[in-house]
Parts: C-alpha cells; structure tokens; sequence
C-alpha cells in the first residue's frame, strides 16, 4: 500500500503578527493654507473620507452634494514631488482609524532603506483622519513596486513609495 498523504507548510505563520496599511504624509492646501496630515491610502475604499474632527481643526469649508456633507481641497506630497491632487472628500464623524494598531519595531526601516517613503513614521502607531479612496487612488499611484522582504511591498506614488504588508509584533 502506498501512502499519499502529503505534508504542507502551514500558509501562515504562527508568530503574532499585524497589517501595515500604506500611510503618506500629505499636505491639504486650501485658501492659501496648508496642513501636513497624515493620510491611509485604500484601495477597498470607494470614496475619499475626512473625519468631521480634521475639517473642523482645519477650519475646512463644507458643503452638502446629495445630502452628504463633503469637502474639497488640494493634496499635496510633502516630498519635492510638483503633483498635486484636487479632492473632493465625503465628511464623517467615523471616518478616524488608528494605524498600525501599535507602533512596530523602528528595524522594519532596514526593510526599505534608500527608499524615498511617503510617510517615515509608517512604523509608528497614530490616528489617522484622512482615508484616499479609489476615486483618487489611480492619480495617485506610480508605476514601481518593490518587495521588501518576505512580507512587506513598497509601492510607489506621487507622495513617495507606501509601505504595506504583515509585520511581527
């Protein structure tokens, strides 16, 4: 009798990990002001969204189209990047994520050393209140990607590469 049974690696790995989503700082210019924030590109996401917290502390005009509060500024990498970007964002009291869940371990920068990166502190844990969706995701996006290690992706965008991917806790 011949045994079929094959052994298979598990797909996953044991060790605790967490997801690294792709941050960018940015800078919303708007009536000749501007405001470095710090931004979560998604592209799972169909709208741009704001939290009501970032208009107000920005001071951002609002308006309603189809009774849903929205606002409209430029955005700007905070690199020597010339691209600029005009957005018009859905505004909401929900729209606040905390990314990544904790702050990881500065090494993971040795993964993306020589890279111009769209956000230095990706590695450290922060609220973040500016979600880019798909409405813009195709303007901002370069051609360029690389892997960094075995879980970690670079790709590259008008703010600079965006970092994403597991990383161990």
């Amino acid at each position: 009798m011949h045994n079929n049974t094959v052994e298979l690696a598990p797909a996953v790995s044991l060790q605790p990990t967490v997801a690294l989503l792709p941050t960018a700082l940015v800078k919303i210019v708007c009536h000749n002001r501007s405001f470095k924030v710090r931004a979560v590109v998604d592209s799972g996401v169909p709208h741009t969204k704001i939290s009501t917290k970032l208009v107000e502390k920005l001071r951002l005009a609002t308006t309603t189209i189809a009774e849903r509060m929205t606002c409209s500024f430029t955005l700007k990498g905070t690199q020597r990047s010339s691209d600029s970007l005009d957005v018009v964002a859905r505004v909401g009291h929900a729209f606040s994520i905390f990314t990544p869940p904790r702050t990881l371990d500065a090494r993971i920068h040795e993964k993306v050393a020589g890279l111009v990166l769209a956000d230095t502190a990706f590695h450290i844990s922060g609220a973040v209140h500016l979600t880019l969706g798909m409405d813009v995701y195709a303007r901002i996006m370069r051609e360029g990607w690389q892997r960094c290690g075995d879980n970690l992706v670079a790709q590259y965008s008008i703010f600079g590469f965006l970092i994403s991917g597991m990383c161990p806790l």
